[in-house]
C-alpha cells in the first residue's frame, strides 16, 4: 500500500511519517530509514522507489516520538508527538 507524503501510521505500537528522502542521500534510502528493522524492512522496496510510485518521489520513514502526556479532548485521547 503506498503512503502518501506527509502521512502518518502506527506501526507495531509506533509512529511513523512518510516523507521525501533528503536531497543528497541518493542510494542510502533504506539505511536512513526508521523501518529498516536490522535489513527485514515490512514495506516493498517498489513501494518506496520513485519508479514504483505514482507521485514519482522517493520516501523514507520517519519515527516520531511521543512527548509529554496525552492530553483529552471531548472523551477522545491525543498524543502529542514530534
Amino acid at each position: 500500500m503506498e503512503r502518501k507524503v506527509g502521512e502518518i501510521f502506527e506501526y507495531n505500537e509506533e509512529w511513523y511519517q512518510c516523507i521525501v528522502q533528503p536531497k543528497g542521500t541518493e542510494g542510502q534510502s533504506c539505511s536512513i530509514c526508521s523501518m529498516n528493522f536490522g535489513g527485514k524492512c515490512p514495506i516493498h522496496v517498489i513501494e518506496c522507489a520513485m519508479e514504483g510510485r505514482s507521485d514519482g518521489k522517493s520516501v523514507i520513514f520517519k519515527k516520531l516520538e511521543k512527548v509529554g502526556d496525552p492530553i483529552r479532548i471531548e472523551n477522545k485521547s491525543y498524543q502529542k508527538i514530534k
